[in-house]
């Protein structure tokens, strides 16, 4: 009689994956994936079924658990593996954080750099523009000058014409004529 309550109180204690899912606030996939790892040792098949002990929800409370003596030296050769992998990433780490210092600080010369080459653009350009301005009003005096030039050499077209209608004119035999007159 005492090993039938035993079985009993054991079967009572394991619950199937959904309402061990549903107590631990996850899904019954997440549930399936954790039974090959940090769940198999609570794992127990009862009536062709997967049955969870209801211990195995601490892992999901973050209570410790009293793990077998096994588990408790795997995870203390795990903990004795991460301070040695750390331990020996420190020169790395020291050597990755002084380079990052060293980039960071160039960077911020880099920064500087670009600011007084925009600075330099800015007053440049305005060099530019000043000097754009210049050439649209030299050439603005310049094509009023030209016009103006224009003006007087048609004025003095003008001028000559009208002379040159005052004058008789000569024709071409009669400068021969003339000359042979006053021999």
């Amino acid at each position: 009689m005492k090993d039938n309550t035993q079985s009993t109180t054991q079967k009572s204690n394991y619950l199937s994956v959904k309402d061990f899912a549903s107590r631990a606030g996850v899904s019954t996939q997440r549930i399936y994936q954790m039974l090959g790892k940090e769940l198999k040792m609570y794992c127990k098949i009862i009536n062709k079924r997967k049955c969870i002990d209801a211990d195995g929800l601490r892992l999901f409370e973050g209570i410790p658990i009293d793990l077998p003596q096994k588990q408790k030296t795997e995870n203390v050769a795990t903990k004795d593996f991460a301070k040695d992998f750390a331990t020996a990433l420190q020169p790395n780490t020291d050597s990755l954080n002084s380079t990052m210092a060293i980039l960071e600080a160039q960077l911020a010369i880099k920064d500087e750099q670009i600011k007084a080459q925009n600075e330099q653009i800015k007053a440049q350009n305005e060099q530019i523009k000043f000097q754009n301005d210049q050439i649209a009003n030299l050439s603005a005096a310049l094509q009023a000058s030209q016009a103006l030039h224009a003006g007087s050499i048609k004025q003095q077209l003008e001028t000559s014409s009208a002379n040159s209608k005052t004058t008789p004119s000569k024709c071409f035999f009669s400068l021969f004529f003339k000359k042979a007159i006053k021999h």
